[in-house]
């Protein structure tokens, strides 16, 4: 899986190498999301040419335009395609991000451009988060990272998990790893980098940390993803980078 941000791992259109089933009519609701994977010299990929990255053969993203809508989710290998369902609240124009690393070839992301029902409409940019923390079910995720930020400097991402103010302590593992986080960069589709945690023991202080860069200038929004009783929970945090 495509891991710390390095420019080799930045996204790159799929072109003929995903092929998707009834990508021009796909609507919004219930949908599957059916294709045919392809290696750089043309034959057809299935899952005994991807090695198993994070408990899966295959990662697949989705976001939409105006950086909401996040899906983070795993196809399967089904009648010669490549399957997940799932569900798509609003039309839009959305990114799917195919994450794999082939026996064959190194770790990369294919990108796909589709558009579901239309285009965007109202879209809702995210503006940066004041205090750099985000909420979910009753949870809350706050970023700390040391200043100055620059650009193509790694650093220590410590993310704080918390519960009404208190250290969320019972964190269980997401896919192998104690959280995942996916890094965008607004206005560049191809800016997209999969990082995953330092931290390797269950946190008692509910921080896990990730080792992370920004490659370039930008505003970014950071998914955040941890397993919190079971329950998957995703913080986006948007920040800039100067």
């Amino acid at each position: 899986m495509a891991g710390h941000a390095t420019d080799e791992h930045i996204a790159k259109l799929a072109g003929s190498r995903v092929d998707l089933k009834g990508k021009n009519i796909l609507k919004p609701g219930a949908i599957e999301l059916s294709f045919k994977l392809y290696g750089e010299d043309g034959h057809p990929f299935g899952p005994d040419d991807l090695k198993v990255e994070h408990e899966k053969k295959m990662h697949l993203l989705l976001v939409r335009d105006d950086m909401t809508r996040f899906q983070h989710i795993h196809p399967e290998f089904v009648h010669s395609s490549w399957t997940v369902k799932t569900t798509i609240p609003d039309q839009g124009v959305y990114q799917m991000y195919v994450d794999i690393a082939p026996f064959e070839e190194k770790a990369h992301v294919l990108r796909v451009p589709i558009t579901i029902g239309g285009e965007t409409k109202n879209p809702k940019v995210p503006e940066p988060n004041a205090d750099w923390s985000a909420q979910d079910g009753g949870y809350s995720a706050k970023l700390m990272i040391d200043q100055p930020l620059k650009t193509k400097e790694t650093k220590q991402w410590v993310f704080a998990i918390t519960q009404k103010g208190q250290p969320v302590t019972n964190l269980k593992p997401y896919l192998g790893a104690y959280g995942h986080v996916v890094e965008l960069r607004h206005n560049d589709a191809d800016d997209f980098f999969h990082v995953h945690p330092v931290t390797e023991e269950q946190p008692k202080d509910g921080k896990v940390v990730f080792e992370g860069t920004f490659p370039t200038k930008g505003r970014y929004t950071l998914y955040a993803q941890f397993n919190i009783e079971g329950d998957i929970k995703t913080f986006p945090i948007t920040l800039d980078i100067e």
